[in-house]
């Protein structure tokens, strides 16, 4: 069996491996964003609490067992031929909830509001109209962020062309509210709501850029760009046929 040392390493290859970080899968399985590297980097807890172990296995689609130091199950040997057909139910009872296990959905809230692609729009991103479903796994492989973070918006406007174009939504992770890297994000500019790309420069301060080149950039730091959330997915609203 592994030492705690060992799965600590694999642990941290593996979500490498996924392209996630220490802090979304933190958030992911409920726990406070720097649970996970405290564990990686400082061995705190010194091991995994069986539903933070199970969670993580879940979510990175990997052995649980590789996550313990000790077996997690026990080999059982029937004595009698009745003990091998109660197995047997076991098993197949195991594989039918896997595979339930599998086709499992994840409720994302659709919010009753616009972010426009323009100068913003005036609305709050409060009020929800109703959910978009989709399966657990299509959803983690987007993001390993809790779903109670991801909100699905319509946008407007053209500023954001090609990228985005009027009608066209988004899901916006709400809880990554600082720009730790270049992307597209949710804001509350003077005239409401707006989705505009931020560039990181030195220090604390920030680039608010438009896609479309007629429209003008715009200098701001960390403290006074009011961000709502990060962009991590677009679905395009084109009518077909």
């Amino acid at each position: 069996m592994k030492t705690q040392e060992e799965i600590r390493k694999y642990l941290d290859e593996k979500i490498a491996e996924k392209g996630t970080n220490y802090r979304e899968l933190s958030l992911a399985i409920g726990r406070k964003d720097q649970y996970i590297h405290q564990y990686i980097k400082y061995g705190l807890p010194q091991k995994l609490k069986e539903d933070d172990r199970r969670a993580i296995a879940r979510i990175l689609q990997i052995d649980e067992q590789e996550l313990s130091s000790k077996p997690l199950f026990s080999p059982i040997i029937p004595t009698y031929p009745s003990e091998i057909n109660v197995i047997i139910e076991d098993v197949t009872k195991l594989v039918y909830n896997l595979h339930r296990h599998d086709k499992e959905t994840i409720a994302i809230d659709i919010l009753n509001t616009v972010a426009c692609c323009g100068s913003g729009s005036d609305q709050t991103p409060d009020d929800v109209i109703g959910q978009w479903i989709m399966p657990a796994d299509d959803y983690h492989n987007i993001t390993f962020s809790s779903p109670k973070n991801i909100k699905m918006l319509q946008v407007k406007g053209d500023s954001m062309e090609p990228t985005l174009k009027d009608g066209d939504w988004v899901l916006v992770d709400i809880s990554r509210i600082s720009p730790d890297s270049d992307g597209l994000f949710l804001l509350r500019l003077s005239g409401g709501l707006a989705v505009k790309r931020i560039q990181c420069g030195f220090g604390e301060e920030i680039t608010i850029l438009s896609d479309n080149e007629l429209y003008q950039p715009r200098n701001a730091t960390i403290h006074n760009a009011a961000i709502i959330g990060k962009v991590i997915y677009t679905l395009k609203s084109e009518k077909v046929g």
